[in-house]
């Protein structure tokens, strides 16, 4: 092809920066096995490091009724199939260990002498299924069959693990929603706790005891812990600029001023949640009131469309948190479009409120209909006051003991200013590198089952670890709350803030450390009744670092639920929104724009200048960058181009000298310094100048002897200012010399001479009586 040969092998391979290529496996060793993606070569990689094991190749093989993994081995020792599923069971999901083990007496290998894999299909091999256990009753049949739809399973063990088939937060979500659809109301936690399809049973068939949402029944409504959290900052703060929240949505051209207000109050006819105010009773509570009569204003105005950020913080700087309507919003008409903008309280609304809001707008102006709440704010402090009732706080805060019970300190992340905090001060800084691309990493994730946000939960706990110089870390995060499908419309602030632990103390593969850290953060948040304030109080939770992982919330696609978008996000506003406050030291917020991952910092401009910010975001990259490649989290290093440039250089410390023989040098020094001492031993010294004169004698009685360049002299003397002259006499002549000790047997002298061609021996008469070699 084109003059060249070309071998297609099936080999996957990479080529490094140095042309260098690497063979990482095989393509034809990758599956798709209960909806999963296996790499055959991980497996295997993993009984070669059993004791005993030899050789080994994983296939998959299907019966005419199901696909299933079997692995063929050589062995020096008798193995039973326990003793390699308990010890893979250990090191992997459960989903990627095979079902059977057969064991050869010899691997049978092809003409290029690899392993003949079409030989081992051949094989007869019986698969009975034996981890299998069908299901008793009716509702156990029906949760494995779920289970197995929504992990893509051929079917489902009544005893079998959710999560260690592949399950994740996104996979419970489509459970719970699946689940929802048949009448079975069940949260993540119920889940979480009971992850088989025997155990979920068991917990739905007795659910009478459990917590239900209560009904839209009651005059004042509680906020949620969330809720409450904000009230408390806001009075301790004051009513400041910092609690309100501001969003700026771009209509297409053709949506005038007049259908943007049609719309707005569509929406708060479909969603009667939205008129409620917070007042406070005499016990100086906080509780939420509905205002079903509030008339709804949506002034319209007019600027220039490079105005409208300026417009933006000037309308409505503040919005008051009691009693007033927590949503407001206005129209600004331009040259260019028409904008509608979204002023409302920290309180009240989250990023997935907005794209709510975003997406039944633009339903509003398509004139279809528009989707209510299933849940209602205003039932969310019941619900959660109920929780608390039934033990599940008591749980959570008992979960959280054990998850934190190993780390015994908590390092400050120290800046390079360290000067006094003032509050309410912080800098934005906005981080673009354009390495890392939003395919790669979903196809990453997706193939290993973990959740993106996951995955770079992953990074910075490594990143911590380094810049903290510890191998247990912890930081924060923030997820929507949403912890029953009938939340998912729900508009209001439900974003719970959860702890993150990082266990770097063992060298881990990236796919074990990243899969136990999707569990975890998943684990946390169905332990989310137990508040951030609460485990800073009891557990050793650093609060300098948030991460919260947006996606491509706060972008164009927001609202995309809505269908064709007729009002869509600002993103350039949503991207460059600064509150002007952090709690810790730092917040995060991870965005995926025209197919690249960036950020954005929020952080505290007493501690931190922003050069040191750009580097820790650059290190949070090269880290993301690595997880990718790297087999063992301990492989993962943190420089960039730069710094290895920069350290390549510092360690190149190369000098170009001249060669001079020893010889020669001897001889200039008796040039320049004849009187000065060169050798000295045993009491007796010879200068430069006699140590070249005498080593000019050995050289002309070598010479005689035929002595020449490159031919070796042994030398056999006592340690004395004489063994010195005599060498570099053999130097002179353009000999080697061979250096033998008096002590040494005389065989072994003779073997060396032989074996190394040696024509000629120096010693002395001394020496010479001792030795007959």
């Amino acid at each position: 092809m084109d003059g060249k040969r070309y071998f297609k092998t099936g080999d996957i391979v990479f080529q490094d920066k140095n042309g260098n290529y690497h063979i990482t496996g095989r393509k034809d060793d990758m599956v798709k096995y209960h909806g999963q993606r296996v790499e055959l070569g991980e497996i295997e990689s993993l009984l070669m490091k059993i004791d005993g094991v030899k050789q080994c190749k994983v296939l998959m093989k299907n019966n005419d009724q199901e696909d299933f993994l079997v692995a063929f081995y050589t062995s020096s020792r008798e193995f039973k199939a326990k003793e390699l599923t308990d010890n893979l069971r250990k090191k992997m999901p459960a989903y990627m260990i095979p079902g059977v083990f057969k064991k050869l007496d010899e691997m049978p290998l092809n003409s290029s002498n690899k392993i003949d894999r079409k030989k081992l299909m051949e094989m007869e091999v019986l698969f009975d299924g034996s981890d299998y256990v069908e299901p008793d009753t009716d509702l156990e049949k029906y949760l494995c069959d779920s289970f197995a739809k929504v992990l893509g399973a051929g079917k489902f063990s009544v005893t079998g693990n959710f999560f260690e088939y592949g399950g994740t937060s996104l996979s419970v979500s489509r459970l719970l929603s699946h689940l929802e659809e048949d009448g079975y109301t069940v949260a993540y936690g119920d889940v979480n706790n009971n992850p088989s399809p025997r155990e979920l049973a068991a917990f739905i068939e007795n659910s009478e005891n459990a917590v239900k949402i209560p009904p839209m029944n009651r005059d004042r409504y509680p906020l949620t812990k969330t809720q409450l959290g904000i009230y408390l900052e806001g009075i301790t703060g004051g009513s400041k600029e910092t609690y309100t929240t501001q969003y700026m949505m771009e209509a297409e051209v053709g949506v005038d001023e007049n259908s943007l207000v049609e719309a707005v109050n569509k929406l708060f006819e479909a969603h009667p949640a939205l008129k409620y105010k917070i007042q406070c009773g005499t016990d100086n509570l906080p509780y939420m009131v509905m205002v079903p009569d509030e008339k709804i204003e949506v002034p319209v105005f007019e600027g220039r469309s490079d105005d409208r950020i300026t417009f933006a913080n000037s309308y409505m700087p503040v919005v008051n948190i009691l009693d007033n309507l927590l949503f407001n919003f206005a129209v600004y008409k331009t040259e260019k479009c028409c904008y509608l903008l979204l002023k409302s309280h920290l309180i009240a609304t989250d990023g997935t409120s907005l794209s709510l809001l975003i997406s039944d707008l633009n339903r509003a102006l398509k004139g279809t209909e528009l989707v209510g709440e299933d849940c209602w704010i205003q039932q969310i402090g019941m619900y959660e006051k109920a929780l608390i009732d039934s033990g599940a706080h008591d749980k959570a805060a008992e979960y959280y003991k054990k998850l934190f019970e190993k780390m015994d300190s908590l390092d400050s992340l120290m800046g390079d200013l360290n000067r006094p905090l003032t509050p309410g001060v912080s800098q934005n800084y906005r981080y673009e590198p354009g390495t890392l691309e939003t395919v790669t990493v979903k196809e990453f994730c997706d193939r290993y089952q973990i959740t993106e946000s996951s995955f770079f939960m992953g990074a910075m706990a490594i990143l911590l670890g380094k810049y903290l110089y510890s191998d247990r870390v912890s930081f924060s995060t923030v997820y929507n709350g949403r912890s029953l499908p009938a939340m998912n419309n729900t508009i209001g602030t439900l974003i719970k803030r959860i702890p993150v632990y990082g266990d770097l103390s063992d060298n881990t593969d990236v796919i074990t450390f990243l899969t136990a850290m999707s569990k975890q953060v998943f684990s946390n948040m169905s332990n989310d009744i137990y508040s951030f304030d609460e485990v800073l109080k009891q557990c050793p939770v650093n609060e300098d670092v948030e991460l919260i992982y947006q996606g491509d919330l706060f972008t164009d696609n927001m609202g995309k639920a809505g269908g064709e978008q007729l009002l869509k996000s600002d993103s350039y506003f949503m991207e460059q929104y600064h509150t002007g406050m952090v709690t810790g030291c730092m917040s995060i917020q991870l965005f995926a724009t025209g197919g690249l991952y960036n950020m954005t910092i929020e952080y505290r401009n007493e501690r931190f200048s922003e050069e040191w910010i750009r580097n820790f975001a650059d290190h949070l990259f090269i880290i993301a960058n690595q997880l990718l490649s790297c087999k063992k989290i301990g492989d993962i290093v943190m420089m960039s181009d730069i710094e290895k440039t920069q350290i390549d250089a510092f360690n190149n410390t190369s000098y170009q000298m001249k060669f001079v023989p020893v010889h020669d040098q001897i001889a200039a020094f008796a040039s320049t310094t004849p009187d000065k001492k060169a050798v000295i031993c045993r009491g007796k010294t010879l200068t430069f100048k006699e140590l070249d004169l005498l080593s000019d004698i050995v050289a002309s009685k070598l010479l005689e002897k035929g002595i020449s360049k490159n031919v070796p002299v042994g030398v056999l003397l006592e340690r004395s200012v004489y063994a010195y002259v005599v060498e570099n006499g053999i130097l002179k002549a353009g000999g080697a010399f061979v250096p033998f000790i008096p002590e040494y047997p005389d065989e072994r002298i003779n073997f060396c001479m032989l074996d190394a061609s040696i024509p000629l021996l120096v010693t002395s008469e001394e020496v010479r009586k001792r030795v007959r070699a």
